[in-house]
């Protein structure tokens, strides 16, 4: 899901709590980088937390769900209509 989805400002981070971003980052990155976040406005985490996971592949808990399911494969839907 990486390959298609990447954290952004506008995109994840504007959209979750202040909260859920440092968490998001403590989860990617394994490091203390949120304690810089602590005292900053939403707008600022915004762009601090987007800024640290630019290139880190990381994705929210329900992308990853749907990655794991997997897509159906091409036979089985071509399968399933024809029947």
């Amino acid at each position: 899901m990486a390959d298609w989805w990447q954290p952004t400002a506008q995109g994840y981070f504007s959209r979750v709590s202040k909260a859920r971003a440092r968490e998001a980052v403590k989860e990617a990155t394994g490091n203390g980088a949120t304690r810089v976040a602590a005292g900053m406005k939403k707008g600022e985490v915004t762009a601090y937390c987007a800024q640290l996971l630019q290139d880190v592949r990381w994705v929210p808990a329900p992308l990853r769900v749907m990655a794991a399911k997997g897509a159906p494969a091409m036979e089985e839907e071509s399968g399933a209509a024809g029947d």
